[in-house]
């Protein structure tokens, strides 16, 4: 039974996998909707449904019964990008078109289940989409020489055994299979003085991997209403393999032996190592009486992992050298970040819960590093939620957010060839992001038993 919910459960998560991700850096927060309301405050603490199979394990000691949790978020972001100045390196101008908008309407699933094996073990089961990310600018875009399309989706598979040790002390262990698949394009010119660009040449480059965590989590309850949670989710390297396809640009000069050929067409074996940060959330609840909790959350999350993204491309046909494609990077210099959230939950009857929160979420991106690909900036969070009962086994919980985030200034030079100090584009585009993002939430919690 238990494997059975994992394949469904997996495919359904596939089905609407994450592609956009508004928490910091490409992080998702979004693994459920009891929290959505509470501004993700309380989450390693509040052991309220089979979700915190998630965010504390150790909190499933909580559930009595076999419960499922399906949750969806909706991410509809307002952004746009208003570029100030667009370069070659040779200092020709690139026209400007104003402001362009970049975002995309998404959906955030998540899946969760937990099972009671006896008074002392517990079973768990999510799976999520922890980290995503969808940027597209147009084809006819200034930024189309750094970025036009980047994508990275994943699924996270992580079940998770939790033990109560005492009354008021239990703890977790589980593990993390976690896939990724990365999609990175843009297009590419020839700037030289006295050189007519007809047609954009293009790169498009796609890889994906499969990587593997773990994470450890305990919920001490230092009474019947108050409660302390900590859950910590290991780093995850993928080594991604992927195809790199490009076209060289044709312009009105003739093939340049060792410069370019007009229109040639290429495809290369593309490699990528990523780490994908280890995440620390501690949470604590309080109930002041049959009605009023609050809630905190403290979170960091070790970004400072992402440090270069290096793409490197292997020899197409037998007997080339790998020399025949350099190696790119994009320096990215992330920091670590924190993440604080405060919330309140008000339980008028056993039928209807309100909840409210707001938080701070620190970007990892720092302003001489950012780029078109994750023009990230730090943000606040103000959420509200309702909670209703269907029937003694059907629960039903809606979630909103609204994220403000900084507006951010942004000078991306695109990929450097590796060891070379100028852009493999020779563009420069410098301007301003100003970004704001709804998110709406649907959860559903079915109980078994």
């Amino acid at each position: 039974m238990f494997f059975r919910i994992a394949s469904v459960s997996t495919t359904l998560v596939a089905l609407l996998m994450a592609n956009l991700a508004w928490g910091a850096g490409f992080q998702i927060q979004e693994q459920n909707i009891t929290n959505l309301g509470t501004a993700y405050a309380g989450t390693a603490a509040l052991a309220a449904d089979a979700s915190t199979a998630y965010y504390n394990p150790a909190g499933i000691t909580r559930i009595k019964n076999r419960q499922m949790v399906i949750s969806a978020a909706v991410i509809s972001p307002d952004s746009e990008f208003n570029p100030s100045r667009a370069t070659y390196m040779n200092g020709t101008p690139l026209p400007l078109r104003g402001e362009e908008e970049f975002g995309e309407l998404a959906a955030v699933p998540s899946f969760h289940y937990t099972a009671q094996i006896n008074d002392k073990v517990y079973l768990g089961l999510s799976v999520t989409a922890p980290f995503g990310l969808a940027t597209e600018y147009s084809e006819g875009s200034v930024v189309r020489y750094v970025a036009t399309r980047s994508e990275l989706k994943t699924i996270d598979i992580s079940p998770s055994i939790a033990y109560r040790w005492h009354d008021t002390f239990s703890f977790a262990v589980g593990f993390d299979a976690l896939w990724a698949k990365a999609n990175l394009d843009l297009q590419k010119s020839f700037p030289s003085a006295g050189v007519t660009t007809f047609t954009d040449g293009f790169e498009r480059n796609t890889a994906d991997d499969w990587g593997w965590g773990y994470h450890l989590a305990l919920l001490w309850e230092m009474s019947e209403n108050t409660r302390v949670g900590a859950n910590y989710r290991s780093h995850v390297k993928i080594s991604a393999e992927g195809n790199s396809e490009g076209m060289s640009p044709i312009t009105d000069q003739a093939n340049i032996p060792g410069m370019f050929t007009n229109g040639l067409r290429s495809e290369f074996p593309v490699f990528s190592t990523v780490t994908l940060p280890e995440t620390l959330y501690v949470s604590a609840y309080h109930a002041f009486n049959d009605q009023f909790a609050l809630m905190a959350d403290f979170n960091w999350t070790a970004w400072s992992r992402f440090h270069t993204l290096r793409l490197r491309y292997h020899a197409p046909l037998p007997g080339q050298s790998d020399a025949s494609r350099a190696p790119t990077d994009t320096l990215e210099n992330w920091q670590d970040t924190f993440r604080i959230a405060l919330g309140m939950e008000y339980t008028p009857s056993d039928k209807y819960k309100f909840r409210f929160g707001v938080a701070w979420d620190e970007s990892p991106v720092k302003t001489e590093f950012r780029t078109a690909r994750v023009p990230d900036s730090d943000r606040i969070w103000v959420g509200a939620g309702f909670g209703f009962a269907l029937s003694q086994k059907l629960w039903v919980d809606l979630g909103y957010a609204h994220l403000f985030f900084d507006d951010a200034q942004m000078t991306d030079n695109g990929p450097f060839g590796a060891g070379q100090t100028f852009p493999i584009t020779r563009v420069e585009v410098t301007g301003k992001y100003h970004t704001n993002v709804n998110i709406f939430g649907l959860q559903f919690r079915w109980t078994m038993d």
